[in-house]
């Protein structure tokens, strides 16, 4: 019987030791809070640069690719070589306007043949 009143005594006094210790580290950190509470927030840390006056292009880079919205594939019924091109690339044509000349004198006996739209 003396033993067991030995180790609960042993035990009593191990948990009031573990008890007081973190009475005190809760004690601590709410005195702490309440101290920061009434000095404010800390100062926020600020990088700063001198302001200058500068351009910017107005151009974008990117990848990618492009599908014209209205387009023509042109083929010749008749061989030949093309002797001129009346028009830029991608530029608008109307009808009536020239768009190739082929020398087929060779396949018809009657001169260059003229592409034109309709």
């Amino acid at each position: 019987m003396k033993k067991l009143f030995i180790v609960l005594a042993a035990l009593v006094l191990v948990l009031g030791a573990i008890i007081g210790l973190k009475a005190t580290q809760i004690a601590s950190l709410i005195g702490y809070a309440g101290a920061m509470e009434k000095a404010g927030m800390p100062p926020m840390p600020v990088a700063t640069t001198e302001v200058k006056k500068d351009s910017w292009e107005d151009t974008l880079e990117f990848t990618g690719s492009l599908r014209a919205v209205q387009g023509v594939t042109l083929s010749a019924e008749v061989g030949g070589t093309v002797t001129r091109i009346a028009v830029e690339n991608g530029a608008a044509v109307k009808g009536g306007d020239t768009l190739i000349e082929i020398d087929a004198r060779q396949e018809r006996a009657d001169g260059p043949l003229v592409v034109h739209v309709r």
